[in-house]
């Protein structure tokens, strides 16, 4: 079912004897057409009526015949009477076509029944499986588990944003537009009527008129708006896109070009209008005529279409698959909006075809130790998630780790120099640690990309990478003698010496479900500070580990909300900072304890306050600090 180029309808034949007798009125040759001359006779602001006799002029062939006159409206009015052709009702028009070919030319045995299950199967054969209806059951309403020929239709309609699935009528013959999408915002209860609480407070009107607004459109009196009554509220219940495009065309050319469309569409809509040409431009003359702005979101109402949708996959482009809208109803209607702005054909949107989210970058941050000095120092293009960093000993070289969002068979350890500030991969691997010497580092990998799991080190120039143990979280002691790692719920550390494995806290005295990775050592290669996760799957604590004490584990901040993995123990030993969720600021910020006093977490003076700071680390001579930051 090819929906991408349906030819444009004409329009249908009036059916009022008003309009048949106006138009036989002006008919002064009656050649069942009208010249312009005709058109012009008994109308005032003749450039405006010139520009109208060409707006309604479909098929621009210079005169008007009896359905286009039909059209020519004056005002606004939901009763507006004539019959406008639609590109939408083309594309239903294609779907049923290709549907009456896979059924054995139904559309010549128009009684014949479809199975459902069949019907479903040839449905989405055609279309494919990203475009899989909302509901299928749509295409059988009376659940007789049989589809005739109407029913095809309907359905056809439905996922084409013709109607809603219960039938009713969202692209009217006369050309309006039900505002559906400020409808659904308004029926905050999703019970499909409107109180006047949320006819008052939701629908974008002036407060001053709401009420009376409320109590005209309340005609039988059952105080709620149902969708009929609102669908006859003009411009927030119906859209006309002939007074619309009206607005838009300056210079009376019955035509919006694109200067026009940016800088008379309203503001809301202005993104939709950057993104219209040349897509909706379906004949390329580089203007738009009335029949290709109502085909346009800006004038289709249906749905939220100004809404900004997310990159999910951090690949700055938008697939069909991320090109959802909620509510989730008209898939077709996508995919024909898809096929449109995608100007270049690849099958993605591109942030010059259509504006997205995309993930901010992240980017380091430093800042002295006093809490002064906060300044950028590199952005990190191209990967969704940065942690980890850790600097060399000699303070020339930056650790860090990077992988795609949710896929952590792309995790690659980085080295970058401080002064050139260039970074390159040098293995798969999280969470760097350096040997005191600085010419190894300790890594963990998660047992994809062909290499066992466990605990790994490597030299710093990407050479001679050794497995070492079965665990997760390497972290090399300052002391050089030990990699402290978690197995199942112990804490562990590898003797590099002697190749034994001691047990610095026993799972039978770990009150934690989980522990995370990142601990981070304390200079004298003593005490350990780590993340835990208690029973109860929400509490999670920031604690110090000192397998000599008794008790082994002393907490240092509790709390419900997020709290981040890395930790940085300044190389003087009495302050660790974390980062944390900020109620106050309500981002990821940077709190300091000194493990030596029993004092509660503070925030870090000098951090940028409007930003998540999720990660950290000290400079050797404690002088600074390395902060992964992202924007929110």
């Amino acid at each position: 079912m090819c929906l991408l180029s349906a030819p444009l309808m004409r329009a249908d034949e009036p059916d009022s004897d008003a309009q048949i007798k106006a138009f036989q009125k002006v008919d002064q040759n009656n050649d069942a057409k009208l010249s312009v001359e005709e058109f012009l006779v008994g109308r005032g602001a003749v450039e405006f009526a010139k520009r109208d006799f060409k707006l309604f002029d479909f098929n621009n062939d210079g005169s008007l015949k009896l359905e286009e006159f039909a059209c020519v409206r004056t005002e606004s009015s939901f009763d507006q009477p004539g019959v406008m052709p639609s590109y939408l009702t083309s594309c239903a028009d294609q779907a049923v076509a290709a549907l009456d070919k896979a059924f054995e030319n139904w559309d010549q045995n128009p009684e014949l029944e479809v199975h459902r299950g069949a019907f479903i199967a040839a449905f989405v054969r055609d279309l494919g499986n990203n475009v899989l209806p909302v509901n299928l059951l749509e295409v059988d309403p009376d659940n007789n588990r049989k589809v005739s020929r109407k029913e095809a239709r309907r359905f056809v309609e439905i996922q084409l944003g013709i109607r809603r699935s219960d039938g009713k009528l969202l692209q009217f013959p006369n050309g309006h537009v039900a505002n559906y999408a400020v409808f659904l915002h308004a029926d905050a209860d999703r019970n499909d009527v409107l109180d006047r609480t949320e006819f008052i407070e939701r629908t974008y009107g002036d407060p001053k008129a709401v009420a009376q607004e409320f109590v005209k459109l309340n005609t039988d009196g059952d105080e709620v708006i149902s969708f009929d009554e609102f669908c006859r509220l003009p411009v927030r219940g119906f859209a006309d896109p002939v007074a619309e495009f009206r607005h838009l065309d300056a210079n009376l050319d019955a035509r919006v070009d694109p200067l026009e469309l940016l800088t008379r569409a309203p503001d809301w809509q202005r993104k939709l209008a950057e993104h219209t040409f040349p897509g909706f431009d379906l004949d390329h003359d580089g203007v738009l005529s009335l029949s290709e702005y109502r085909l346009t979101p800006i004038a289709n109402k249906v749905q939220p279409w100004a809404v900004v949708l997310s990159d999910l996959d951090d690949d700055e482009a938008l697939s069909f698959a991320e090109f959802k809208f909620e509510p989730k109803r008209f898939p077709l209607l996508w995919l024909l909006y898809f096929h449109r702005l995608d100007v270049n054909r690849d099958e993605y949107l591109s942030l010059t075809e259509y504006d997205f989210k995309t993930k901010s970058p992240i980017e380091f941050f430093v800042m002295s130790g006093d809490g002064t000095g906060w300044q950028h120092f590199f952005k990190f293009e191209g990967r969704s998630s940065v942690g980890s960093p850790a600097v060399s000993p000699n303070g020339k070289m930056l650790a860090f780790d990077s992988h795609l969002r949710n896929d952590l068979s792309t995790n690659t350890v980085y080295v970058m120099d401080l002064v050139s500030r260039k970074p390159h991969a040098i293995c798969v691997g999280m969470m760097p640690t350096w040997s005191p010497d600085g010419k190894r580092l300790a890594c963990s990998r998660s047992g994809t990309n062909n290499t066992p799991y466990g605990i790994w080190t490597i030299s710093a120039d990407a050479d001679d990478a050794q497995h070492i143990q079965p665990g997760w979280g390497a972290q090399w002691s300052p002391d050089g003698k030990r990699i402290a790692f978690y197995s199942g719920l112990e804490i562990r550390a590898y003797n590099l010496k002697t190749k034994e494995i001691e047990v610095l806290l026993p799972a039978n005295e770990n009150p934690y479900r989980q522990i995370f990775w990142n601990m981070s050592w304390s200079p004298d290669s003593h005490q350990l500070c780590l993340r835990g996760l208690k029973p109860d799957n929400v509490t999670q604590e920031m604690a110090t580990l000192n397998p000599a004490a008794t008790p082994k584990l002393k907490t240092r901040a509790t709390n419900k909300i997020q709290v981040m993995e890395d930790s940085a123990w300044h190389p003087g030993g009495d302050r660790v900072i974390f980062a944390m969720h900020c109620p106050e600021r309500s981002r990821l910020q940077l709190y300091e304890f000194n493990p030596k006093t029993d004092d509660p977490p503070k925030l870090l003076n000098g951090q940028d306050a409007t930003r998540n700071n999720s990660s950290t680390c000290w400079t050797p001579d404690g002088k600074r600090l390395i902060v992964v930051s992202v924007a929110d």
